[in-house]
């Protein structure tokens, strides 16, 4: 696919994008996007990425079992935020999204590789990110408390001993542009040594 802008121009461009169109992402678009997604630099070869993805069938056949959230506030820890929360989810934003990813990072024993894995997996939801703004994709990277709950991540094959969340992301046509949110001048943030 021929890239309209440079790789610095998809950095600048890329929002956080919860309004979309509601067309469908195909699945040859979502592939291409998970197959940038596992060039990301990664410690060790892990290959720690894990992905779930669910189409509009999928994302209704959830929203349906998130209808009665008697199993999803029994899995979370926050039962009333995370009722609350798959209720928004179905009312405002599920009938925009064209497409979620469920991004998951392989756990260990150990606590340095567990943090290397999970650096890894979000370099390559950065990559998924990227990707889909040089597509003309809008996405937004969620990851709410019906996303935590246990039950809801047992409904998604999830093994919770095996695997840490790291992003739901809601991918989808851009329904409008978003302003950039205020970031810190460069020299509040850097030090040269």
């Amino acid at each position: 696919m021929d890239m309209e802008f440079s790789v610095d121009e998809v950095i600048r461009r890329r929002r956080s994008r919860k309004v979309l169109d509601g067309s469908p992402v195909s699945k040859e678009t979502v592939a291409e996007l998970l197959e940038l997604a596992i060039l990301a630099p990664m410690h060790r070869l892990t290959n720690p990425w894990r992905f779930r993805i669910l189409d509009k069938q999928a994302l209704e056949r959830l929203c349906q079992w998130w209808s009665d959230p008697t199993e999803l506030r029994a899995g979370s820890e926050e039962p009333d935020a995370a009722a609350t929360a798959a209720k928004v989810f179905q009312s405002r934003f599920v009938h925009t999204i064209g497409a979620v990813v469920v991004v998951t990072a392989q756990r260990d024993s150990d606590p340095l590789v567990n943090t290397e894995n999970r650096d890894a997996v979000a370099a390559a939801t950065q990559n998924i990110l990227l990707a889909a703004e040089a597509r003309h994709l809008g996405a937004f990277w969620s990851t709410g408390p019906h996303w935590r709950s246990s039950t809801t991540q047992d409904w998604l094959g999830i093994d919770r001993d095996r695997e840490a969340l790291v992003a739901v992301l809601w991918l989808g046509g851009q329904a409008s542009e978003v302003k950039s949110p205020p970031r810190l001048p460069l020299e509040q943030v850097a030090t040269w040594l």
